[in-house]
């Protein structure tokens, strides 16, 4: 699938696009991973989107095309170097973060909203807040499988492939390292743009409650959209998931 993604950025490695750049973009809309998944993932997306959106997904290092390089085990080592890309994006720019890519993003956010190049809406996806606790338990390779199985994060063919789950298991572990590293800060940080989260109903592991601290996280107006599903509940329901966030984004691009 790689052949199908095209890098934007000046050091061929963080962004890709999805599609061209259309002519007349009303905005951008990065898409960034979740553990162990990599931009390729998000290639299906492509079609469900309007032309005059122009699609770019983050590519983590060990992932994809940079599989030879190291993973990162800090989430800054993620957000600080997307944020200074993304910073260089002309037009209006939103961000959407599945799981371990809403911790991402919301720090993404930050630093874009400190260099004055903040983004016009923030999309965090079955993530807890970014204030909660994210002390994880370390789980073991059968649980990290189990796991994935389970919430729909890893295709069966992959188990057949003992190479390729050897390195999503290693970008899985190196993800835990991140997400239980993490930390919000002392300091109350509130982002200026608006903040509309997703979940699903059924997603035992980010259940409602844990969605429901966003909008805490933002002077501007924030609230969550629960649908029907578990963890990856826009699978099976692209074309409403997707009618959702682009109403968001094109609300918010008339609202200048």
């Amino acid at each position: 699938m790689s052949e199908n993604l095209v890098s934007v950025d000046s050091a061929g490695t963080w962004l890709w696009e999805l599609r061209p750049r259309p002519p007349r973009a009303i905005a951008t809309l990065v898409l960034l991973p979740h553990s162990g998944a990599m931009a390729q993932g998000y290639v299906r997306w492509a079609p469900w989107f309007s032309d005059d959106i122009h699609l770019v997904a983050a590519q983590y290092p060990g992932r994809g095309t940079r599989f030879l390089e190291e993973h990162a085990t800090d989430i800054s080592e993620l957000a600080n170097p997307l944020a200074a890309v993304l910073a260089g994006e002309p037009g209006p720019l939103f961000v959407f973060g599945h799981s371990l890519g809403g911790l991402v993003g919301f720090e993404i956010c930050w630093q874009l909203e400190q260099m004055e190049r903040g983004p016009g809406g923030f999309f965090p996806s079955a993530a807890p807040a970014a204030h909660y606790s994210h002390l994880l338990r370390q789980p073991s390779d059968e649980e990290l499988v189990a796991g994935l199985l389970g919430r729909g994060g890893l295709d069966r063919v992959a188990l057949e492939d003992p190479d390729l789950l050897g390195l999503i298991l290693d970008a899985c572990r190196s993800d835990w390292v991140m997400t239980a590293s993490y930390k919000y800060s002392g300091a109350r940080r509130l982002l200026r743009c608006p903040i509309v989260a997703f979940g699903g109903a059924q997603d035992s592991g980010v259940p409602a409650a844990l969605l429901n601290g966003w909008p805490e996280l933002t002077t501007g107006h924030g609230y969550v959209h629960v649908l029907e599903g578990g963890h990856f509940y826009f699978d099976g329901q692209m074309a409403t998931f997707t009618t959702h966030l682009e109403r968001e984004i094109r609300a918010l691009v008339a609202q200048g």
